[in-house]
């Protein structure tokens, strides 16, 4: 066990355990810690890991950093200078640039570094054909070796940039999340019971509403610091805002003509479309 000892910090959480299970089923002597010493233990208990309250950093081979994102650079200065030689440090966070240029400051130290962003949350059953966001910025065979193993368990390594993942990732979660946001207080604004709309439910609504749960339900402090901390969102935001004023214009005036020269045209845009649609189905049809 001397080269696959691994430090999960921020390992109490839910996706800090979602991926110590892992760690474990691949045969490494996994150990977590966070900010809570009895959520620790408890979670430990739960998985069969150790747990440490005052970990000595220099014991690993492996250190994966799964805090917020506000929390991760200072977590990471704190970690680094005390790692060993030859051992990796890897985050999980996703927001990418600010992490990177402080990760890109330790490429002198003798140690290994990637960012990863595991594109699923913790009630997955496992990662297969999950996305995973790969910046690789110090490679050596301990990243390969964590490449290897998330390919085995079926995951999809995505090599991306920084500037790349936050740009793709204001679209891809920003716009996501913010859409479910408003939507949600539209519903609770216009006051209509949740129960009785699904009793005249289309199958679109119904996969809507299941979306939405996944946003406003979860854990809405972590969706809340993902839209608030990639900055390329601000701009998603603005976009959004601009273009539902333009529309309602358009509906006001029950232009249906312009309406539906725009949808056209957004549609037009959508290069892969019927799979897309293919793919739909097979969601509306899991929902029956």
């Amino acid at each position: 066990m001397q080269e696959k000892k691994i430090l999960i910090i921020g390992g109490s959480g839910a996706f800090g355990q979602f991926y110590s299970k892992i760690f474990k089923q691949e045969g490494f002597e996994v150990t977590i810690t966070s900010k809570d010493p009895e959520n620790t233990k408890k979670a430990a208990e739960n998985l069969s890991v150790f747990y440490t309250n005052n970990p000595k950093y220099s014991d690993y081979d492996y250190i994966g950093v799964c805090v917020p994102n506000d929390q991760a650079i200072g977590v990471i200065k704190k970690v680094v200078p005390k790692m060993k030689k030859n051992a990796i440090i890897f985050d999980f966070g996703s927001v990418k640039e600010k992490v990177c240029d402080q990760l890109n400051k330790y490429k002198k130290k003798n140690i290994q570094i990637v960012s990863i962003h595991p594109m699923h949350g913790p009630r997955v059953e496992n990662i297969k054909h999950q996305p995973i966001a790969w910046i690789e910025i110090c490679p050596g065979e301990k990243t390969d070796l964590l490449k290897r193993l998330f390919e085995n368990n079926g995951a999809l390594i995505v090599p991306t940039s920084a500037k790349k993942h936050d740009t793709t990732l204001s679209i891809v979660q920003g716009l996501t999340h913010y859409t479910m946001f408003v939507s949600s207080s539209v519903i609770k604004k216009s006051k209509q019971d949740i129960e009785s709309t699904l009793l005249l439910a289309s199958p679109n609504y119904k996969l809507f509403l299941m979306n939405m749960s996944r946003i406003i339900l979860q854990n809405p402090s972590l969706y809340s610091e993902i839209q608030l901390s990639n900055p390329y969102n601000e701009k998603i935001r603005k976009i959004f805002t601009k273009e539902a004023k333009s529309l309602e214009k358009i509906c006001s005036k029950r232009n249906g003509k312009e309406l539906t020269k725009i949808l056209v045209e957004n549609g037009k845009y959508f290069k892969k479309g019927n799979l897309l649609l293919e793919e739909s189905d097979k969601a509306i049809s899991a929902t029956n």
